[in-house]
């Protein structure tokens, strides 16, 4: 996961099993079993007309992480899309959540933390931090929009572009 995506870490006491079970009673979500998966992990995939959002499910000791992220290519409706499913997961798993702490930790939100006691905040945060980490995506490799899950993205947008003759 890296320059391509936008990206959330949930942790919860909830067991993988009772996360899955709550991802497959969301509309648009299911099992995704093209993803190479390790013994502990489950990924999930969220799908409609405009937008792809991945999602993995990994046990890890007492705790269940789900890490939930989209392609930066995507056109900007998907912010509220990926916004209200990170909410409704927070919310239904008493879960806390990390925003993006792979890009600039100085900026105000970004690498923060926030308990599901904090939805407002946890909004707010979202509604800054996707736009800046779209705007780094679009200085590195253009304002091309496309439908991509994020490995596609990366070959055709990383991959592809660093292929191109000068």
């Amino acid at each position: 996961m890296g320059c391509e995506d936008f990206l959330v870490r949930l942790s919860s006491d909830s067991t993988p099993q009772a996360a899955a079970h709550v991802l497959v009673g969301i509309p648009g979500i299911c099992p995704d079993a093209l993803v190479p998966a390790l013994p502990t992990e489950v990924h999930f995939r969220y799908e409609d007309s405009e937008h792809i959002i991945e999602i993995e499910v990994a046990g890890a000791g007492p705790c269940t992480t789900l890490s939930l992220r989209f392609a930066l290519c995507h056109p900007s409706s998907i912010d509220d899309v990926f916004a209200a499913l990170v909410v409704d997961l927070v919310v239904a798993l008493g879960a806390d959540i990390i925003i993006a702490e792979d890009i600039d930790p100085d900026e105000p939100g970004l690498g923060l933390s926030f308990s599901s006691a904090q939805v407002a905040d946890l909004r707010k945060a979202l509604a800054q931090c996707i736009p800046k980490k779209r705007n780094l995506w679009r200085e590195e490799f253009g304002s091309t929009l496309a439908r991509a899950s994020c490995r596609d993205a990366l070959e055709r947008f990383v991959i592809g572009a660093s292929a191109r003759p000068i």
